[in-house]
């Protein structure tokens, strides 16, 4: 196993990192425009050499290969630069920001889980019901709306039928209360838990309805064992294997997805202060967000590889 975490960690974690890392800092540096633009505005009576000062006290002057380097030597050293708008390092910003997404993206994996797995289930043993066919129309409609327009109708419907229940914009810490902290985190979860629940239940329902005609199901069956534990301890342990793959991906989607979402609900998790360095055109915070981001992304599905080997005794991760 610990060669197979090392050379997951040289073939593919850190050449994905580096290639993230280029990707950020291209794209950021293509966008019209520069932190200086941002910080001066419009229409000021700011000099051309008071700009220049500006851009070099930054650092902005140089040529961004050697920008890059320079943000890539720090890396090395566990530093991801001080935000350009606040001053602050990049990591204690990041930090401080993590419980809010963590929270926010845990909660969502909880609620996704607990409607995906039971209705994909039932839908598997009994394929085509009244139950199906609820399930798959819902499951089509989690698919189809995107996550702006669930976490804005729910806003709208929980403001006129549910007021004064879920507050639908700002945070409340943990150390105020766990009600409250729950509450406020309640409708930005649920957003992406449906979207999420959806995806599940569909490859839940078709990974346990092929798992259930397999022969060694049958020979359960033929063996009289009960239905029930043919279908938990037999049929469902195996047909949670593309479940636990789509889980590991959609987790660090999870974390991605919390951009739009944040955004909407006020939330100030890690997505908000991406979205915001964007609009400063704030580089090291929004590398660095991207970076960790990434970097989580990465080791989630590593943790999924391994969790293969426990689930389903045949995989051996050094094959």
């Amino acid at each position: 196993m610990w060669h197979y975490l090392l050379r997951r960690l040289l073939i593919i974690f850190l050449p994905t990192l580096l290639g993230i890392s280029v990707v950020v800092f291209g794209i950021m540096h293509l966008i019209p425009g520069s932190f200086v633009d941002v910080l001066v505005g419009i229409g000021t009576d700011i000099t051309e050499e008071q700009r220049a000062r500006l851009v070099q006290a930054y650092g902005l002057d140089r040529p961004l290969p050697v920008q890059y380097l320079y943000w890539l030597g720090n890396l090395a050293r566990g530093d991801l630069g001080t935000s350009l708008r606040t001053g602050k390092p990049v990591l204690a910003e990041i930090i401080g920001r993590l419980p809010v997404t963590l929270e926010v993206s845990a909660l969502a994996l909880l609620m996704a889980l607990a409607l995906a797995i039971p209705l994909g289930v039932l839908s598997a043993v009994r394929p085509n019901g009244a139950l199906d066919l609820v399930a798959r129309v819902l499951a089509l409609a989690g698919l189809s709306v995107p996550n702006f327009l669930l976490g804005t109708l729910l806003i709208l419907a929980v403001s006129l039928y549910l007021p004064n229940r879920f507050p639908t914009t700002g945070y409340v810490p943990l150390s105020e209360g766990l009600g409250a902290n729950l509450r406020s985190i309640f409708l930005p979860s649920l957003t992406l838990a449906l979207a999420l629940s959806a995806s599940l239940m569909r490859i839940t329902r078709a990974s346990l309805a092929e798992t259930l005609h397999q022969e060694y199901i049958r020979v359960a069956r033929s063996k009289g064992l009960h239905e029930r534990r043919v279908l938990l301890v037999h049929a469902l342990r195996n047909g949670l294997i593309p479940v636990i793959t789509l889980l590991g991906i959609h987790v660090g989607y999870l974390l991605g997805g919390t951009v739009i979402v944040e955004e909407i609900f006020s939330l100030p998790g890690i997505g908000r202060l991406a979205l915001n360095a964007i609009y400063q055109r704030d580089y090291p915070t929004v590398q660095g967000t991207v970076l960790f981001i990434a970097v989580a992304f990465v080791l989630v599905n590593l943790l999924t590889d391994l969790a293969y080997s426990l689930i389903d005794p045949r995989i051996r991760l050094e094959q």
